[in-house]
């Protein structure tokens, strides 16, 4: 019997952290983005980007996602590696809302820099699959 009660009680915890499936979309897009930005993959980023896309840098500058994708190929930045370390999404049905936290590696204008960036990324149900909207980052 105290098995019975440990199983049930170890059951009803675990559902609980059980991941959504909109959670766990959101999470692939934004490691497959990282993933793509750093391998310089702009199929994947134009698929996953949102024609209509904002991002707002670190350093304050905003930029539509036609600039930012514009700039990652003329090489500014390049990434050079992206740690996520804190994922966690927010549903509100047909939008979906990131924040983390990570360690990013970039080069600009020849100079390697190293940042620890907490990050926002704003995901809206278009269709079938989601795109990103809005992405904003900032240094710890």
């Amino acid at each position: 019997m105290k098995n019975l009660i440990f199983l049930f009680a170890f059951l009803s915890t675990t559902v609980g952290f059980a991941q959504t499936a909109t959670e766990a979309a959101i999470k692939t897009l934004s490691n497959d983005r990282n993933k793509a930005l750093m391998e310089s993959d702009f199929a994947t980023l134009e698929a996953i980007y949102d024609e209509n896309s904002v991002a707002i840098h670190s350093n304050g500058i905003i930029k539509s996602a036609t600039e930012h994708l514009s700039d990652v190929r003329m090489g500014f930045p390049v990434y050079r590696k992206i740690e996520v370390k804190t994922q966690t999404v927010y549903d509100y049905e047909t939008t979906a809302i990131l924040v983390g936290t990570g360690d990013f590696q970039i080069t600009m204008n020849g100079q390697q820099m190293d940042y620890k960036m907490v990050f926002t990324e704003v995901y809206q149900k278009k269709g079938s699959g989601w795109k990103l909207i809005a992405r904003h980052a900032s240094a710890m």
